[in-house]
C-alpha cells in the first residue's frame, strides 16, 4: 500500500537515516547504545549515565558547552521524563565544537524506558537558521522562563528556559510546591522571604483577581551562576471551564536595573554636592560629622574640625563682579580639595564663602598644621584679575559626647577669633 512500509524497509531507513540509537532506563538513570557512529560514540560511548547524556544534549548554554550552575542541576530529574513522543533540534558540543542534530524520543511500553534517536544535520544547511533564531531570541525575548501553574492539583508545566533551549521544554511530574522550594535557592538571600511570600498558594489565590497581575523585582542566579536582576510576574487566568490557572514569568531586567541603580547613585551624589564647586554641600557635611561623632563614641576614633572663610570676599564681588567671585570660590575649593586628597578628610562648602573640613583619625594639632599649609598656599596663589586672596581658619578637636551643633558652634567661634586677630591666620579653639 502506497505510503506504508514493510518492517525490513523501515529498518533499512533507520539504518540509513539515523546516526545513533539509545535505550534509556530512567529508573536506573542509564542508557545503552543500540546503534552509533564515530561522532556520537566519542560523546556517549557504549553506555553511561542518563543525566550526563541530558547535560550533553540539552542542559547547557546555546553558545557554549559549559554546564549550567550547579544549583540548577536539581531540575535535571524533571528533564528526563517524557509522556509522549518528543522531537526537537538541538545544538550539542563535541570537543567544544557545535554539532546540530535532530533528537527524537519515543516512550517505551515498559514504564520508565525510552528510545532516543539522534541524527546529525548538515551544518551548511541549518546553522545559519539556527544562529538567526538565537539572535532573534536574544533580541525579542527577555523572559528566562514561563510556567503555567495549577494550584489545586499542585502542578506546573510548559516551562520554557530560553537560555537552555531554543524551544519549550515540558517538565512533566514537577509539583509547584517542589519547584518553589527548589527555585528559592536561586533567589538572592535578602530577597528569599519576599519570593516565598509572593509564590505562596494562598497569597496567589487571595491577592490576584482574574486577568490581573502582580510583580516583584529581585536578584536571581542565572544559569551561569551569577545573580542578575529579574522581574517575577504572576497572573491569574480564567479558563473556558471557569476554573483558574496562574502564569508565572521571569523577565530579565538586569541591564535596565543596573542603569537605574547607576542613575540613582548619580542623582544621590549630585544631591550631596555643591553645584558651583562640586565638593560636599552643607547637608552632606552635617551628615558626615554625625557619622564621625558616632565613630568617636563607639571606638574612640579621633575627629577634628576646621572652618574657614575667604577674607573680604564681599569686596571681591563688589569690585570684580559675581562671576569673579564664583571663580575665586571654585579655585580655592579645588586647591584645598586636591591638597586634602592624601588625608582621611571630608571637605564641603558650608555656605557662601565658608568651608568646613572634617578630619578623621587626625587630632587638632595635626589639622592645625594642615590648615596652616593651606593658608600659605592660598595667600601665595595668583588669582587672575584679583589682588591677593587670604583665608581665616578655625580648628577644634571634637570631644566625646559633643553634639554636631556644639562642635560647629565652637569651630565657628575659633574662625571668627582668627578674623578678629587680623585675618589670614589659623586659630585652634
Amino acid at each position: 500500500m502506497e505510503g506504508r512500509y514493510e518492517t525490513n524497509q523501515l529498518m533499512q531507513i533507520i539504518e540509513k537515516e539515523i546516526d545513533a540509537i539509545y535505550i534509556i532506563d530512567e529508573s536506573k538513570n542509564t542508557y545503552v547504545k543500540i546503534k552509533g557512529n564515530p561522532l556520537f560514540d566519542r560523546v556517549f560511548g557504549e553506555k553511561g549515565n542518563y543525566d550526563e547524556m541530558l547535560k550533553a544534549l540539552v542542559f547547557h548554554f546555546n553558545d557554549k558547552s559549559e554546564d549550567v550552575a550547579e544549583r540548577y542541576h536539581v531540575f535535571l530529574s524533571n528533564l528526563n521524563k517524557f509522556d509522549g513522543k518528543y522531537s526537537k533540534r538541538i545544538k550539542m558540543f563535541v570537543n567544544d565544537e557545535p554539532v546540530i542534530a535532530q533528537m527524537t524520543i519515543y516512550p517505551h511500553t515498559e514504564e520508565g524506558k525510552y528510545i532516543i534517536l539522534i541524527t546529525e544535520m548538515d551544518n551548511n544547511v541549518y546553522v545559519q537558521d539556527f544562529l538567526k533564531f538565537e539572535k532573534e531570541l536574544g533580541i525579542d525575548s527577555t523572559y528566562l522562563f514561563t510556567m503555567h501553574v495549577n494550584l489545586d492539583e499542585d502542578i506546573c508545566n510548559s516551562v520554557c528556559v530560553t537560555e537552555m533551549s531554543d524551544d519549550p521544554m515540558n517538565y512533566t511530574g514537577l509539583k509547584f510546591s517542589q519547584w518553589r522550594m527548589n527555585i528559592v535557592n536561586m533567589i538572592f538571600p535578602d530577597d528569599q522571604n519576599l519570593f516565598l511570600e509572593y509564590t505562596d498558594p494562598e497569597f496567589l489565590r487571595n491577592h490576584l483577581e482574574s486577568r490581573r497581575s502582580t510583580s516583584i523585582d529581585c536578584q536571581m542566579m542565572n544559569l551561569e551562576g551569577k545573580y542578575i536582576w529579574v522581574k517575577l510576574i504572576f497572573k491569574k487566568i480564567q479558563k473556558a471551564d471557569d476554573s483558574f490557572c496562574f502564569v508565572f514569568m521571569v523577565q530579565d531586567i538586569h541591564d535596565t536595573s543596573m542603569k537605574l541603580i547607576e542613575d540613582l547613585k548619580k542623582y544621590e551624589e549630585m544631591s550631596n554636592r555643591d553645584p558651583l564647586t562640586g565638593i560636599y554641600n552643607h547637608g552632606k557635611i552635617k551628615e558626615e560629622l554625625t557619622f564621625a561623632l558616632k565613630r568617636l563614641k563607639d571606638d574612640g576614633t579621633a575627629v577634628s574640625l576646621a572652618m574657614f572663610d575667604i577674607d573680604y570676599f564681599k569686596n571681591v564681588n563688589d569690585t570684580y563682579g559675581h562671576a569673579t567671585g564664583d571663580y575665586v570660590i571654585k579655585s580655592i575649593s579645588g586647591m584645598v580639595n586636591e591638597y586634602l586628597s592624601e588625608y582621611n578628610t571630608h571637605f564641603g562648602r558650608w555656605g557662601g564663602e565658608e568651608f568646613v573640613i572634617i578630619a578623621n583619625e587626625i587630632d587638632s594639632d595635626e589639622l592645625q598644621h594642615i590648615c596652616e599649609e593651606l593658608r600659605i598656599r592660598i595667600s601665595n596663589y595668583k588669582f587672575s584679575n584679583v589682588n591677593q586672596i587670604t583665608c581665616s581658619f578655625g580648628v577644634i578637636g571634637v570631644t566625646p559626647g559633643e553634639t554636631s551643633l556644639q562642635a560647629f558652634e565652637r569651630v565657628d567661634k575659633a574662625m571668627y577669633k582668627a578674623k578678629s586677630n587680623g585675618r589670614n591666620c589659623v586659630v585652634c579653639g
